[in-house]
C-alpha cells in the first residue's frame, strides 16, 4: 500500500492558495486539487516548478444551483515520469 502525500507538500499548496482550494491525496504522486476553474494556470505553474509535477486531467466539473461559479477538480501528478 502506498503512503499518503506528505504534508509538507499539501501544507506549501495551502500557503500558496489559502481557502480557494481544497486537496485529497490517496497516493504519494498523485493530487486532486478541487477549486474554481479560473486558478488552473496558476497551479499549473506552480505543480510545475515548484514540485516538478505536471497536469493530468479534469477530472470532475461541479456546479451547483447554489454556487455562484463552477467547482472543478484537476488531477496532478508530482512524478512527470509516471503516466497513469
Amino acid at each position: 500500500m502506498e503512503t499518503p502525500l506528505q504534508p509538507e507538500i499539501i501544507n506549501s499548496f495551502k500557503e500558496t492558495f489559502h481557502e480557494q482550494i481544497t486537496i485529497d491525496s490517496f497516493n504519494p504522486c498523485v493530487i486532486y486539487i478541487k477549486t474554481d476553474a479560473s486558478l488552473i494556470r496558476n497551479l499549473s505553474e506552480y505543480v510545475s516548478i515548484r514540485h516538478k509535477g505536471r497536469f493530468v486531467t479534469c477530472a470532475a466539473i461541479d456546479h451547483r444551483k447554489d454556487m455562484e461559479k463552477f467547482t472543478v477538480v484537476y488531477i496532478f501528478s508530482l512524478d512527470k515520469a509516471k503516466t497513469f
